[in-house]
């Protein structure tokens, strides 16, 4: 895991654990979703990026991914912040709709 963005890394793996935890009640699963909400909170560094979080992010793929600031839902500190919510409570978020796997009841 190379960040902590939501379509890629640490919050989406921790979201989708949690979404599978309130679906299904297994104790595995919320210990994997607090595991990768830990690793999230991991990658914040105060000083750098917008709260913390900066993604690794290339325009070119034949470049080196650099660390930028993104306040976008999928790579940036929006998404970070939405599954932090969504974290923190047991109500279903709706802003995770378009993005949930089958199988996870909306």
């Amino acid at each position: 895991m190379r960040d902590a963005s939501f379509c890629h890394g640490a919050a989406g793996l921790a979201h989708v654990f949690n979404r599978f935890y309130q679906t299904t009640g297994d104790p595995e699963l919320g210990l994997a979703a607090r595991e990768w909400v830990k690793r999230t909170l991991g990658f914040r560094v105060l000083g750098q990026g917008i709260a913390g979080y900066q993604s690794l992010h290339s325009e070119d793929p034949t470049r080196e991914p650099q660390w930028v600031s993104m306040p976008g839902l999928l790579s940036g500190v929006s998404g970070i912040g939405l599954m932090l919510l969504a974290a923190a409570t047991d109500i279903s978020p709706e802003w995770d709709r378009p993005f949930l796997p089958s199988g996870i009841p909306a």
